[in-house]
């Protein structure tokens, strides 16, 4: 479908009248004085949220489970958008505290703040990764090391 350049041009003005831009000057060279008031919008941009803060994590029961337990605080920022899960890793250290092996923990809801992980025995630091609708945060910094046990 075409469409003519005049009614482009009658669509176009009256979309600048809307936005409270002046009116065309007339043949005298003077803009009638403008009775629509200005919109202004306020966008905000909806971001991934900042990294949840690490609290303490510590070792399993002994005799019980092998388990570590992590535990970390909502993110600072949400990004202008709810939390929707938080992602868990464990890292598994060798007796140089370097990491051996990653663990993925399910996928905790947004109100949780504490995850009871099974792990094999072992040495283990853990981060947390906050998610919204945007997409996930930078990784919390590391928890102290803990035993699985």
């Amino acid at each position: 479908m075409t469409v003519p350049p005049w009614r482009l041009a009658i669509v176009a003005t009256a979309a600048l009248t809307l936005l409270g831009a002046p009116a065309a000057a007339d043949s005298s060279g003077t803009s009638p004085p403008s009775s629509t008031p200005t919109v202004a919008a306020k966008v905000t941009a909806t971001t991934r949220p900042s990294a949840p803060p690490i609290r303490t994590a510590s070792s399993g029961t002994v005799g019980g489970a092998v388990t570590a337990v992590v535990r970390w605080a909502t993110p600072a920022r949400t990004g202008g958008a709810a939390v929707t899960f938080y992602q868990i890793r464990a890292y598994r250290l060798d007796p140089s505290n370097r990491v051996v092996r990653i663990h993925h923990a399910s996928s905790q809801v947004p109100r949780a703040r504490a995850l009871s992980v099974k792990l094999p025995r072992g040495r283990y630091k853990f981060r947390v990764q906050a998610w919204n609708k945007v997409g996930g945060s930078p990784w919390s910094n590391a928890s102290r090391i803990v035993t699985a046990r």
